[in-house]
């Protein structure tokens, strides 16, 4: 079974359906990317993708054999769906193709840890050279590879970036560690400049294990809808990488997101139940219908996590995520939103609120620090009924957003925030991604249909670009402890 960064790179990376050939592919779609992505070339359904991907993952992890992993690809293959929408799945099915998924994500696995290890301190200073070794157990490698067989090269030089095996489709080739003293001996390749290199495979593939450890920059991927799934993904994978992916390229991110909303309105705004009244609650089975959607709003295990959590602390505990709500009248930001802060604590001086409003409000704060977590893109929507009032929202998001005050009530749904935002004549949706702080409680809440998380008064949110379109105007946002 492999272990460490190798394990790392076959669990983490993030799945990419598309419709695009191999050379489209290499072609659209950064190294960069590439890397830290499963794909397979004309497999645009994500449930396909999906169920290839566990196989695969499957077979590169040692659990399974590559003769039981290409049963099991075939046999699915067969019998379910389309790839690209016109041609049959079977397609895939060939034991060349099958074959080369498999191999291919096995041994880009493989360099990814072979990488790592060769890359440490120990191993550099021991080993600062490598061997290359053409097309390890073929009788017949290709010529492109065959040239470069028992060069020597230093782990510095840029030439390893475009050709660290397995640099083309069904590449066998290997590199071996080297001392100073042997490199010496047989000769080193002299160092490339990172100008003249290019990719030299016939696809137009190339591999480079080091972006695997390297931070991305998703400006480089030129379609905006494309790239803002791919930073949406990206960012529920690898939680700990945020502020170089949405600032270097904040509007691009939100001209994805507000496409999405556009979409998902078209198709999913009349579905939502929403009383006619902003004060009035939802009955019968308007409610059930409700706390159905609420259940659906977030990813299962995130559903489980919370209902786990709620069943742990009982229906007495969590009676302040009940009687919360963000709406005017029926919240605890009522006093909340006159309090001052200091340190990340609340200071009620000059607030007429009584004991038993500020209790509830602790108790509420306890329980945000106790439940599960929700990791992923948030919305908050915002209605304002002048312009003086969004723009003194706007400015304190951008010049001053500690002034903001109060929980911070956000929802993993868009048609959610839309709904809100377009109950008022000046409209502002906040889109935060990679939420950490958020606590989702859909379905415990007095308002089911709001599908609320909540983000603890001891953060705020802070914005970072602007992008409007079609009277909305978009905020992309990150939250900031106080």
């Amino acid at each position: 079974m492999v272990e460490g960064r190798e394990k790392e790179f076959i669990t983490q990376r993030v799945n990419l359906p598309t419709a695009k050939s191999s050379s489209q592919i290499s072609a659209e779609i950064p190294p960069e990317i590439r890397a830290k992505a499963f794909f397979s070339a004309r497999v645009a359904e994500a449930h396909i993708l999906e169920r290839f991907r566990e196989i695969s993952d499957r077979y590169s992890s040692g659990e399974i054999s590559r003769d039981e992993a290409r049963h099991l690809l075939r046999q699915y293959a067969t019998a379910h769906g389309k790839d690209d929408g016109s041609k049959g799945l079977r397609n895939l099915a060939s034991t060349a193709r099958l074959n080369l998924i498999l191999d291919q994500n096995a041994k880009m696995a493989r360099a990814v840890g072979q990488y790592e290890a060769m890359h440490r301190p120990a191993n550099l200073k021991m080993f600062p050279y490598v061997i290359y070794q053409a097309s390890v157990g073929s009788r017949s490698p290709r010529d492109s590879h065959r040239k470069y067989d028992g060069m020597v090269i230093d782990k510095r030089d840029p030439w390893l970036r475009t050709h660290w095996p397995p640099w083309e489709f069904g590449c066998n080739c290997d590199l071996l560690n080297c001392s100073e003293k042997k490199a010496r001996t047989l000769g080193i390749k002299p160092m490339s400049k990172p100008e003249d290199l290019k990719i030299e495979s016939d696809s137009g593939f190339a591999f480079d294990p080091a972006t695997w450890f390297q931070e991305y920059d998703c400006s480089i991927i030129k379609n905006p809808e494309f790239r803002a799934n791919v930073i949406d993904d990206m960012a529920k994978r690898f939680p700990e990488v945020t502020e170089n992916i949405y600032r270097s390229n904040a509007t691009g991110y939100l001209e994805g997101k507000a496409a999405e909303l556009e979409r998902r309105i078209q198709t999913e705004a009349a579905e939502k139940v929403f009383p006619d009244e902003p004060k009035t609650f939802l009955e019968g089975e308007n409610l059930a219908k409700a706390q159905a959607q609420a259940r659906k709003a977030v990813a299962p295990e995130v559903m489980q996590a919370t209902d786990d959590a709620v069943a742990k602390i009982g229906a007495d505990g969590i009676e302040p995520f009940m009687h919360y709500s963000s709406r005017p009248g029926d919240s605890e930001n009522i006093v909340l939103r006159q309090a001052a802060f200091k340190e990340g604590e609340i200071d009620w001086t000059g607030v007429d609120a009584t004991p038993k409003r500020k209790k509830a409000v602790a108790d509420l704060q306890h329980l945000l620090e106790i439940m599960p977590k929700f990791h992923g893109t948030l919305y908050r929507g915002c209605a304002f009924s002048s312009i003086k009032k969004a723009e003194d929202y706007v400015t304190d998001l951008f010049e001053n957003p500690t002034s903001l005050k109060g929980f911070i009530s956000t929802t993993p749904d868009p048609v959610v925030a839309h709904h809100y935002a377009a109950s008022g004549d000046f409209k502002i949706i906040v889109v935060i991604p990679n939420s950490k702080n958020g606590v989702y409680f859909g379905p415990y809440s007095r308002h089911p249909e709001d599908e609320e998380t909540l983000i603890s008064y001891k953060f705020f949110l802070r914005g970072l670009k602007k992008y409007e379109k079609d009277g909305i105007l978009y905020i992309l946002a990150e939250e900031l402890p106080r």
